[in-house]
């Protein structure tokens, strides 16, 4: 493969993950009003299911605040992995020793240790 097409394929892998994947999870997983990521979409963007895996909120908060650090200091994008750690501090985290729930209700109510 020669350094045109490594370049092309670069390219177009980066606008297909800034303009297209991170602006659908950033416009239908982020959860406003109870905190946290949905995880359970279809293709457009509804959930599923709005039951809530701890590994996943770790994962959106990791993804957004990389991308805050790393491409671009985008306000919406730190906003999102901040409301990630809320949650998590919040409502993921047993406060009787510290361990996490493998997932919870859309409030944050447990459902799997």
């Amino acid at each position: 493969m020669n350094i045109e097409r490594i370049t092309e394929l670069k390219n177009f892998y980066y606008r297909e993950l800034i303009e297209d994947v991170v602006p659908f999870w950033l416009n239908n997983s982020v959860d406003w009003e109870y905190g946290g990521f949905m995880d359970f979409l279809d293709r457009e963007g509804n959930p599923l299911s709005t039951d809530k895996g701890g590994w996943v909120q770790g994962r959106a908060i990791w993804v957004f605040s990389t991308l805050y650090r790393d491409i671009e200091q985008k306000p919406e994008w730190l906003k999102a992995a901040e409301n990630g750690v809320k949650f998590i501090r919040e409502k993921l985290r047993r406060s009787s020793d510290g361990r996490v729930y493998f997932e919870v209700t859309r409030e944050g109510k447990p459902l799997i240790m």
